[in-house]
Protein backbone atom coordinates (compact mmCIF):
# COMPACT_ATOMS: atom_id res chain seq x y z
CA UNK A 1 0.00 0.00 0.00
CA UNK A 2 3.05 2.71 0.98
CA UNK A 3 4.31 2.06 -2.52
CA UNK A 4 0.99 3.20 -4.26
CA UNK A 5 0.50 5.74 -1.96
CA UNK A 6 4.44 7.22 -2.52
CA UNK A 7 3.44 6.58 -6.33
CA UNK A 8 0.21 8.58 -6.35
CA UNK A 9 2.24 11.67 -4.10
CA UNK A 10 4.73 11.65 -7.47
CA UNK A 11 2.25 11.94 -9.70
CA UNK A 12 1.04 14.90 -7.41
CA UNK A 13 4.71 16.31 -7.33
CA UNK A 14 4.47 17.13 -11.32
CA UNK A 15 0.89 18.02 -11.86
CA UNK A 16 -0.23 21.44 -11.98
CA UNK A 17 -3.46 23.65 -11.80
CA UNK A 18 -5.46 24.71 -8.89
CA UNK A 19 -8.01 21.43 -9.62
CA UNK A 20 -5.40 18.98 -9.95
CA UNK A 21 -3.30 20.06 -6.61
CA UNK A 22 -6.71 19.61 -5.26
CA UNK A 23 -7.65 16.11 -6.61
CA UNK A 24 -3.78 15.43 -5.67
CA UNK A 25 -4.52 16.66 -2.20
CA UNK A 26 -7.24 14.29 -2.03
CA UNK A 27 -5.47 11.19 -2.97
CA UNK A 28 -2.64 11.94 -0.52
CA UNK A 29 -4.94 12.03 2.67
CA UNK A 30 -5.61 8.58 4.36
CA UNK A 31 -8.58 7.02 3.97
CA UNK A 32 -10.09 3.54 5.48
CA UNK A 33 -9.62 0.95 2.71
CA UNK A 34 -13.37 0.84 2.39
CA UNK A 35 -13.85 4.97 1.80
CA UNK A 36 -10.76 4.58 -0.61
CA UNK A 37 -12.66 1.83 -2.35
CA UNK A 38 -15.64 3.86 -2.59
CA UNK A 39 -13.53 6.85 -3.99
CA UNK A 40 -12.11 4.78 -6.55
CA UNK A 41 -15.52 3.63 -7.63
CA UNK A 42 -17.19 6.91 -7.74
CA UNK A 43 -14.65 8.34 -9.70
CA UNK A 44 -14.67 4.88 -11.82
CA UNK A 45 -18.76 6.25 -12.53
CA UNK A 46 -17.95 9.34 -13.70
CA UNK A 47 -14.89 8.39 -15.83
CA UNK A 48 -16.65 5.35 -17.67
CA UNK A 49 -20.03 7.51 -18.40
CA UNK A 50 -17.71 10.04 -20.00
CA UNK A 51 -15.38 7.87 -22.06
CA UNK A 52 -17.07 4.45 -22.23
CA UNK A 53 -15.40 1.15 -21.22
CA UNK A 54 -12.60 0.81 -23.60
CA UNK A 55 -10.71 4.06 -21.96
CA UNK A 56 -8.06 2.75 -20.07
CA UNK A 57 -7.52 2.66 -16.22
CA UNK A 58 -4.23 4.90 -16.73
CA UNK A 59 -6.39 8.11 -17.71
CA UNK A 60 -8.74 7.04 -14.94
CA UNK A 61 -6.31 7.39 -12.23
CA UNK A 62 -4.89 10.69 -13.62
CA UNK A 63 -8.77 11.69 -13.27
CA UNK A 64 -9.39 11.28 -10.27
CA UNK A 65 -5.52 11.99 -9.02
CA UNK A 66 -4.22 8.55 -7.94
CA UNK A 67 -1.93 5.87 -9.06
CA UNK A 68 -2.91 3.10 -11.54
CA UNK A 69 -0.73 0.62 -8.79
CA UNK A 70 -3.85 2.11 -6.34
CA UNK A 71 -6.92 1.30 -8.44
CA UNK A 72 -5.45 -2.57 -8.82
CA UNK A 73 -4.90 -2.59 -5.31
CA UNK A 74 -8.72 -2.29 -4.52
CA UNK A 75 -9.51 -3.78 -7.66
CA UNK A 76 -7.83 -6.98 -8.99
CA UNK A 77 -8.37 -5.96 -12.60
CA UNK A 78 -9.84 -4.07 -15.01
CA UNK A 79 -13.04 -6.62 -15.35
CA UNK A 80 -13.46 -6.27 -11.62
CA UNK A 81 -13.81 -2.57 -11.71
CA UNK A 82 -16.53 -2.95 -14.09
CA UNK A 83 -18.13 -5.17 -11.85
CA UNK A 84 -18.20 -3.37 -9.38
CA UNK A 85 -19.80 -0.22 -11.25
CA UNK A 86 -22.50 -3.03 -12.36
CA UNK A 87 -23.17 -3.93 -8.15
CA UNK A 88 -23.18 -0.27 -7.21
CA UNK A 89 -25.48 1.50 -10.05
CA UNK A 90 -27.17 -1.45 -10.88
CA UNK A 91 -27.47 -4.16 -8.16
CA UNK A 92 -27.67 -2.27 -5.27
CA UNK A 93 -30.77 -0.12 -6.34
CA UNK A 94 -33.29 -2.68 -6.71
CA UNK A 95 -36.17 -2.80 -4.45
CA UNK A 96 -38.26 -5.69 -3.58
CA UNK A 97 -41.24 -3.37 -2.62
CA UNK A 98 -41.14 -2.65 -6.77
CA UNK A 99 -42.21 -6.68 -7.13
CA UNK A 100 -44.48 -6.70 -4.59
CA UNK A 101 -46.47 -3.07 -5.51
CA UNK A 102 -47.12 -4.37 -8.90
CA UNK A 103 -48.58 -7.45 -8.11
CA UNK A 104 -51.25 -6.30 -5.60
CA UNK A 105 -54.14 -6.87 -6.94
CA UNK A 106 -56.24 -4.56 -4.57
CA UNK A 107 -55.08 -1.34 -6.10
CA UNK A 108 -55.83 -0.38 -9.53
CA UNK A 109 -53.29 -1.23 -11.93
CA UNK A 110 -52.92 2.32 -13.33
CA UNK A 111 -51.97 3.38 -10.00
CA UNK A 112 -49.54 0.97 -9.41
CA UNK A 113 -48.14 1.23 -12.71
CA UNK A 114 -47.39 5.52 -12.28
CA UNK A 115 -46.56 4.98 -8.18
CA UNK A 116 -43.88 1.88 -9.85
CA UNK A 117 -42.46 3.90 -12.58
CA UNK A 118 -41.97 7.15 -10.48
CA UNK A 119 -39.77 5.33 -7.61
CA UNK A 120 -38.17 3.51 -10.87
CA UNK A 121 -37.30 6.92 -12.44
CA UNK A 122 -36.27 8.66 -9.39
CA UNK A 123 -33.80 5.95 -8.50
CA UNK A 124 -32.15 6.05 -12.27
CA UNK A 125 -32.61 9.19 -13.29
CA UNK A 126 -28.69 10.52 -13.54
CA UNK A 127 -26.16 11.08 -16.02
CA UNK A 128 -23.86 8.00 -15.10
CA UNK A 129 -26.51 5.26 -15.05
CA UNK A 130 -27.86 6.27 -18.76
CA UNK A 131 -24.83 6.55 -20.38
CA UNK A 132 -22.91 4.22 -18.85
CA UNK A 133 -25.89 1.47 -20.03
CA UNK A 134 -25.39 2.92 -23.22
CA UNK A 135 -21.56 2.20 -23.61
CA UNK A 136 -22.03 -0.97 -21.96
CA UNK A 137 -25.07 -2.01 -24.94
CA UNK A 138 -22.38 0.06 -27.52
CA UNK A 139 -19.27 -2.12 -27.15
CA UNK A 140 -20.93 -5.50 -26.44
CA UNK A 141 -20.11 -5.15 -22.54
CA UNK A 142 -22.84 -7.42 -20.85
CA UNK A 143 -23.34 -4.86 -17.96
CA UNK A 144 -27.42 -4.06 -18.99
CA UNK A 145 -28.10 -7.92 -20.75
CA UNK A 146 -27.06 -9.23 -17.01
CA UNK A 147 -29.23 -6.01 -15.69
CA UNK A 148 -31.93 -7.18 -18.06
CA UNK A 149 -32.21 -10.80 -17.54
CA UNK A 150 -31.56 -10.51 -14.20
CA UNK A 151 -34.05 -8.12 -12.83
CA UNK A 152 -36.12 -6.18 -15.37
CA UNK A 153 -37.78 -9.05 -17.41
CA UNK A 154 -39.09 -10.15 -13.62
CA UNK A 155 -40.64 -6.66 -14.04
CA UNK A 156 -41.62 -6.96 -17.38
CA UNK A 157 -43.10 -10.41 -16.78
CA UNK A 158 -45.05 -9.16 -13.86
CA UNK A 159 -46.35 -6.24 -15.99
CA UNK A 160 -47.28 -8.19 -18.74
CA UNK A 161 -49.32 -10.65 -16.32
CA UNK A 162 -51.00 -8.15 -15.03
CA UNK A 163 -52.28 -6.65 -18.31
CA UNK A 164 -53.86 -9.94 -19.08
CA UNK A 165 -55.53 -9.77 -15.85
CA UNK A 166 -56.58 -6.47 -16.64
CA UNK A 167 -58.23 -7.59 -19.97
CA UNK A 168 -59.54 -10.18 -18.18
CA UNK A 169 -57.58 -13.10 -20.08
CA UNK A 170 -56.90 -15.68 -17.85
CA UNK A 171 -52.89 -15.88 -16.98
CA UNK A 172 -51.23 -19.04 -17.32
CA UNK A 173 -50.77 -21.57 -14.87
CA UNK A 174 -47.32 -22.21 -15.68
CA UNK A 175 -46.46 -18.23 -15.23
CA UNK A 176 -45.85 -18.52 -19.16
CA UNK A 177 -46.15 -15.06 -20.97
CA UNK A 178 -46.53 -14.79 -24.58
CA UNK A 179 -43.70 -12.53 -26.34
CA UNK A 180 -46.09 -10.15 -27.51
CA UNK A 181 -47.75 -9.68 -24.04
CA UNK A 182 -44.42 -8.67 -23.19
CA UNK A 183 -43.94 -6.23 -26.23
CA UNK A 184 -46.86 -4.51 -24.47
CA UNK A 185 -44.68 -4.52 -21.02
CA UNK A 186 -41.92 -3.54 -22.71
CA UNK A 187 -43.72 0.13 -24.16
CA UNK A 188 -43.29 1.01 -20.80
CA UNK A 189 -40.36 0.70 -19.34
CA UNK A 190 -39.26 1.71 -23.28
CA UNK A 191 -40.56 5.14 -22.62
CA UNK A 192 -38.85 5.76 -19.22
CA UNK A 193 -35.68 4.41 -20.80
CA UNK A 194 -36.15 6.79 -24.20
CA UNK A 195 -36.52 9.52 -21.52
CA UNK A 196 -33.63 9.36 -19.84
CA UNK A 197 -31.65 9.13 -23.23
CA UNK A 198 -33.23 12.04 -24.37
CA UNK A 199 -32.43 14.15 -21.39
CA UNK A 200 -28.44 12.54 -20.77
CA UNK A 201 -27.36 10.85 -23.98
CA UNK A 202 -28.80 13.48 -26.97
CA UNK A 203 -29.07 16.25 -24.55
CA UNK A 204 -32.42 16.73 -25.99
CA UNK A 205 -33.97 18.07 -22.92
CA UNK A 206 -37.53 16.81 -21.91
CA UNK A 207 -39.98 18.65 -19.54
CA UNK A 208 -38.33 18.23 -16.16
CA UNK A 209 -41.13 16.94 -13.96
CA UNK A 210 -40.94 13.56 -13.98
CA UNK A 211 -43.93 12.40 -12.36
CA UNK A 212 -46.12 14.28 -14.68
CA UNK A 213 -44.60 12.33 -17.79
CA UNK A 214 -44.84 9.24 -16.18
CA UNK A 215 -48.86 10.09 -15.29
CA UNK A 216 -49.45 10.75 -19.03
CA UNK A 217 -47.54 8.13 -20.14
CA UNK A 218 -49.31 5.32 -18.41
CA UNK A 219 -52.40 7.10 -19.13
CA UNK A 220 -51.68 6.86 -22.91
CA UNK A 221 -50.06 3.14 -22.84
CA UNK A 222 -52.33 1.64 -20.51
CA UNK A 223 -55.78 1.99 -22.44
CA UNK A 224 -54.08 1.21 -25.75
CA UNK A 225 -52.50 -2.16 -24.52
CA UNK A 226 -55.77 -3.58 -22.81
CA UNK A 227 -57.65 -2.71 -26.21
CA UNK A 228 -54.91 -4.80 -28.24
CA UNK A 229 -55.14 -7.86 -25.89
CA UNK A 230 -58.95 -7.50 -26.28
CA UNK A 231 -59.29 -7.64 -30.08
CA UNK A 232 -56.59 -10.37 -29.70
CA UNK A 233 -58.45 -12.19 -27.19
CA UNK A 234 -61.73 -11.87 -29.57
CA UNK A 235 -59.40 -12.64 -32.99
CA UNK A 236 -58.59 -15.99 -31.05
CA UNK A 237 -61.93 -16.76 -30.00
CA UNK A 238 -63.50 -16.17 -33.49
CA UNK A 239 -60.32 -18.31 -35.06
CA UNK A 240 -61.21 -21.12 -32.45
CA UNK A 241 -65.15 -20.83 -33.21
CA UNK A 242 -64.31 -21.62 -37.17
CA UNK A 243 -62.18 -24.38 -36.77
CA UNK A 244 -64.71 -25.94 -34.49
CA UNK A 245 -67.22 -25.38 -36.97
CA UNK A 246 -65.04 -26.87 -39.64
CA UNK A 247 -63.97 -29.88 -37.81
CA UNK A 248 -67.49 -30.45 -37.01
CA UNK A 249 -68.33 -30.43 -40.68
CA UNK A 250 -65.91 -32.77 -41.90
CA UNK A 251 -66.97 -34.89 -39.02
CA UNK A 252 -70.54 -35.04 -40.35
CA UNK A 253 -69.29 -35.40 -44.28
CA UNK A 254 -67.22 -38.05 -42.97
CA UNK A 255 -70.28 -39.93 -41.31
CA UNK A 256 -72.25 -39.36 -44.72
CA UNK A 257 -69.99 -41.23 -46.61
CA UNK A 258 -69.86 -43.94 -44.45
CA UNK A 259 -73.33 -44.46 -44.02
CA UNK A 260 -73.35 -44.42 -47.93
CA UNK A 261 -71.21 -46.99 -48.28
Amino acid sequence: MRRAEQSSRKLCSHAKGRAVEKRCRHANARFPPAQRRQMILSGALSFFAEHGFEADTRELASQIGISQALIYRYFKSKNALIDGVYNHIYKSRWKAEWKLGLMDSSKPLDRRLKRFYKSYLSTFDEYEWIRISVFSGLKGNDLVRRYFQSVVKRLIRIVARELRRESGIPVPINGAVDNFDLELAWNFHAGMIYLLMRRYVFQVTPPANNDELIEQTIDQLLPGSIRVLKGRKRTAFRSEGTQRALLHSNELGAQKRSKGT
